[in-house]
């Protein structure tokens, strides 16, 4: 169908939009046929698609737990790792570790709140906090 003026583009994204509508024996929108019988009001209301991308996105993704940690954290996508630098609060690095496992031991640290860059495999950068115990 191709657009006429006066037409309205419906943005593909998550959200509700009011649906006035008029029907007919035609697709042309003619006086006769908007008498209250042949016209309606509805609510068209469009969720969320995950699409391929972000698909590709969630299998990079690297989560932590336990979160308070006190002894070692583990990694969820580990493999994908290729190295972690943890930050104080501060912003002064105090920790680079090689990733050689599906953990890292971070009893050496003191009680607080740590910001760890993680250096994927890939080349890209993920950020995560960190609470030690």
């Amino acid at each position: 169908m191709q657009a006429v003026s006066g037409d309205t583009a419906i943005a593909n994204a998550a959200g509700s939009i009011d649906i006035f509508f008029a029907k007919g024996p035609t697709t042309a929108l003619s006086s006769g046929y908007h008498g209250g019988g042949n016209r309606g009001y509805a609510t068209l209301t469009m969720g969320s698609v995950l699409g391929t991308n972000d698909l590709a996105l969630e299998s990079k993704k690297v989560v932590l737990y336990p979160n308070p940690a006190k002894e070692t954290v583990n990694f969820k996508n580990a493999d994908k790792i290729k190295s972690v630098d943890i930050f104080e609060s501060t912003g002064r690095k105090v920790k680079t570790v090689k990733a050689d496992g599906k953990d890292i031991n971070v009893s050496d640290l003191k009680s607080g709140n740590y910001y760890l860059e993680i250096t994927l495999k890939d080349g890209s950068t993920s950020f995560e906090q960190l609470i030690k115990e």
